[in-house]
């Protein structure tokens, strides 16, 4: 039996930051903002930005209980598959490109590693679906000169009349439009709503079926030096119940790692507090039973996004942002 492998991590691309295949590597993916092309007079919506790291090899469980599941198999029958895939794949780079549908293209480098080259064609933001690619066309401004025409006296009212009634046409006619206008604008409003209301059903029905993808990182953070200002009693409290309150809020954690044991998890929770970030806590076992580990958490995903970037710089590659809902 064989399995479109392809397909199963494609369809992961949406829900996921990171997607791993045991013992070939993982795909990571990060918020890209809408962009303006104005070399090709294109605008392009917001999206996901696919990368490849070889480094992630360590099995996760998501993919694996994805194709169990969809192929409605046992775990070890789709570890079984995914482990065959993956080392006809190899064997593939060893003479020729290895090309996923709708992911990207792999080919060797002179090192023999592996080098990602993403397909853009494929849109993996949910919040971007329907989006399409928008060109538009140079308009050139056409200056025409004034036409000078002498007017008899005794015909001086009549071609005022004329042009009092084609500035009344003019005018009716620019008003026809934008009534056009604004019914288009509703009925293309009205589509919006119910394409965005059938994109969050099926994103919940995935939910349901797939837990969110984890990982360990063994690596030590350097040492951050934060000054740390000494509080009273009274402003320890206030702090806590503030922190309490905002907690409630996260949605969008950026994470440092995932591990069996919990406590070896609170020790990296201690390491993190140690080296300077103040929000890292322990968000608790997930459906694997792995208690997660994070760096901190926030409301607006581009903020988890900029903190992404600093740890990343900072020595932990491998973090990424997990959506909590």
């Amino acid at each position: 039996m064989k399995i479109d492998l392809a397909y199963s991590i494609s369809q992961l691309l949406y829900r996921y930051d990171c997607v791993i295949i045991p013992g070939f590597g993982g795909f990571v993916t990060q918020f890209k903002s809408a962009a303006i092309d104005r070399q090709a007079h294109s605008i392009y919506p917001p999206s996901k930005e696919v990368s490849f790291n070889s480094m992630l090899v360590k099995n996760d469980g998501v993919l694996v209980n994805f194709v169990a599941e969809d192929q409605d198999l046992s775990y070890n029958s789709a570890q079984n598959l995914i482990d065959i895939q993956v080392e006809d794949w190899k064997k593939q780079l060893r003479f020729q490109d290895l090309y996923l549908a709708k992911i990207g293209r792999f080919h060797l480098g002179l090192e023999q590693q592996i080098l990602f080259e993403p397909e853009n064609s494929t849109n993996f933001l949910t919040d971007s679906f329907g989006l399409s690619a928008v060109i538009a066309k140079e308009i050139e401004a056409q200056v025409k000169k004034p036409l000078i025409q002498r007017v008899p006296k005794e015909k001086t009212k009549v071609v005022s009349s004329r042009t009092n009634y084609l500035k009344y046409a003019a005018v009716f006619a620019i008003g026809l439009s934008v009534i056009g206008l604004v019914g288009a604008e509703q009925i293309y409003s009205k589509y919006r709503q119910a394409r965005t209301e059938q994109v969050r059903v099926e994103d919940q029905y995935k939910q349901e079926r797939i837990e969110t993808a984890t990982f360990a990182i063994d690596r030590n953070l350097p040492t951050i030096l934060v000054p740390v200002k000494k509080l009273s009693s009274s402003d320890k409290v206030e702090k806590i119940e503030l922190a309490e309150e905002v907690e409630i809020s996260k949605t969008y954690f950026v994470i440092a790692g995932a591990f069996r044991d919990q406590n070896n998890a609170k020790k990296k929770v201690s390491q993190l507090l140690k080296s300077g970030f103040e929000d890292a806590s322990e968000l608790g076992a997930n459906k694997w039973n792995l208690y997660q580990v994070s760096f901190g958490g926030f409301q607006d995903r581009l903020e988890a996004e900029k903190l992404l970037k600093q740890v990343r710089l900072s020595g932990a590659p491998d973090a990424w942002v997990l959506e909590q809902k």
